[in-house]
């Protein structure tokens, strides 16, 4: 009887496990917070959009010719629906806290749609001076190289993480929650982010995060393995015939300033001038938007100041000018 009782025990208990992790699986395929599965029950606007895991996915399943590839700033300024963009929009791949080292993978990623065409990659200084450690997010996403495709299936069934995305995405469907990204992955909630704090707030934080205690653009020299991944990634487009548009993203002049006043300009002219030359190594075009421009001389400091039309604080451009900057890059004659 003892022995009947256990087995049944064991068999209830495996039972419920089963039921529990079919559940499970069947809310995140249903919700596909995600978007793995191609399930559109709950709309794209409401999932999980910034996350690298989402981002992989919107490129596994882009069919369309041009990728725009870099941090923040390409996630928040560049609308890839312009008319300009040749072959129809382009899909945006912006990671938040990235490095050239995270994104060589994505670059690597992309390169294995058979439709792509054209890369633009946006680069800034700081890609290359941080000491990237991959966050739990990047593991879960299909960028990470060492992750199976069996890995990768169960962590999008039954992962607690992909839970609490499929709440998150439902609890914002009901809600009815604007969107935060548009479904070629551009920010398309920025404003309801950045205008929580006043001008001069965002602009004092950004230049505290660049140049304050611990800054991202203090000793800020790349090293060699951050210059030689770059040279990795023209080489790579350039072995597979896939074009490749090298940008320095605008950033307001009180960056530059910053980088005089910390003793850093030196060593971001050098940077610049290692690009320029893999760059024309690579035979890649190469666009420079950081000089001073009236775009980026508006005022951000004084709190009196009028809404900044070009920038939301000194990193961060608003679409206005990732507009014009992507005019310019395919030749727009409105740039």
């Amino acid at each position: 009887a003892n022995e009947r009782d256990a087995r049944r025990c064991v068999l209830s208990f495996l039972a419920v496990m089963v039921a529990g992790l079919l559940l499970l699986g069947g809310l995140n395929v249903v919700v596909d917070p995600f978007g793995a599965f191609g399930i559109a029950w709950v709309p794209a606007d409401s999932r999980t959009g910034e996350t690298r895991t989402a981002r992989a996915e919107l490129l596994q399943r882009f069919r369309g010719s041009t990728v725009l590839i870099g941090s923040s700033r390409t996630r928040i300024g560049y609308d890839g629906t312009l008319p300009c963009v040749p072959g129809g929009p382009a899909l945006n791949v912006g990671l938040d806290g990235t490095n050239i080292r995270e994104l060589g993978l994505v670059v690597r990623q992309a390169t294995l749609n058979p439709r792509l065409r054209r890369i633009v990659l946006s680069l800034d200084l700081h890609l290359f001076t941080a000491d990237w450690q991959p966050n739990s997010d990047f593991r879960s996403s299909r960028f990470n190289p060492d992750r199976t495709p069996f890995e990768h299936t169960c962590n999008l069934l039954f992962s607690g993480r992909t839970v609490e995305a499929s709440c998150r995405a439902l609890r914002h469907w009901l809600r009815g929650t604007p969107p935060r990204h548009d479904p070629l992955g551009f920010a398309a909630d920025a404003r309801l982010h950045f205008e929580r704090t006043p001008q001069a707030v965002r602009t004092a934080s950004a230049c505290n995060q660049f140049f304050g205690p611990g800054g991202l653009l203090l000793n800020a020299e790349p090293d060699d393995a951050s210059i030689a991944e770059l040279q990795g990634i023209i080489a790579h487009c350039h072995d597979r015939e896939i074009e490749m548009i090298l940008v320095l993203d605008p950033v307001h002049a009180l960056l530059l300033e910053g980088l005089v006043v910390t003793g850093q300009e030196p060593v971001y002219l050098r940077w610049k001038r290692r690009v320029v030359e893999l760059a024309a190594e690579g035979n890649v075009p190469l666009w420079d938007f950081t000089p001073c421009h009236p775009c980026t001389t508006e005022p951000l400091v004084a709190s009196d100041a009028p809404p900044a039309r070009w920038f939301w604080e000194p990193s961060h451009m608003r679409r206005e000018l990732g507009d014009r900057v992507l005019a310019r890059v395919f030749g727009s004659r409105s740039a």
